[in-house]
């Protein structure tokens, strides 16, 4: 049975009828080990067997990892974590200085007798002013052009990329190691180059 799609491993697996027993301290036997079992989302390459089905549908093997997809939770990334620090910041500060450009009005003697409500409004009107302008409204947009930006430039290096979010984390990456033989590759070893006088020897 070929388990690429479930373990990984390229080489297809002889199955067997024996009991396999758990090694000590062991909970359970390893996916890649269990040698009694066949699994859904494998396929038969040679034999024939019977088998009773012990879990189907989100029970099985290939169901666990699909809820484990849909229950995964989804981090922020660097870039929105800078975003959230730079936001949190500006609001203290615009809040900060509204509170101070507020009582400054207020404190400030005014030439004309203005009555005491009139005064707080206008400049409750100058700070709340001050606070709209301050927000970098356009912020989201740059961000968001950048990005696609970078999914368009990765595009033209074969890179398609869903989430934009992502081009950024894919930026900060300095190392990418992956080992999914069946399921990244086409499962097939092929010879790309060899070194060496004799072709045939080295085959």
């Amino acid at each position: 049975v070929e388990e690429a799609a479930l373990t990984g491993e390229s080489v297809p697996v002889t199955k067997f009828i024996d009991i396999i027993y758990l090694k000590e301290g062991e909970k359970d036997v390893p996916l890649g080990d269990r040698k009694n079992m066949v699994y859904m989302g494998s396929t038969v390459v040679y034999g024939r067997g019977a088998f009773v089905v012990t879990a189907t549908g989100m029970d099985t093997e290939m169901g666990k990892i699909a809820d484990a997809l849909a229950n995964a939770s989804e981090g922020q990334t660097p870039l929105q974590i800078k975003l959230a620090q730079l936001s949190k910041i500006l609001t203290y500060l615009v809040l900060g200085i509204s509170v101070v450009i507020f009582a400054v009005q207020i404190l400030r003697p005014s030439g004309a007798d203005v009555e005491l409500f009139h005064k707080i409004l206008d400049s409750f009107m100058v700070a709340v002013s001050l606070a709209v302008a301050a927000i970098p409204e356009g912020l989201a947009m740059v961000v968001t052009v950048v990005l696609s930006i970078g999914v368009t430039n990765m595009s033209k290096r074969r890179a398609i990329i869903r989430k934009l979010t992502a081009v950024e984390t894919l930026g900060c990456a300095q190392i990418i190691c992956s080992d999914k033989t069946g399921t990244l590759t086409q499962n097939k070893m092929t010879v790309v180059d060899h070194y060496g006088d004799d072709e045939k020897l080295l085959a």
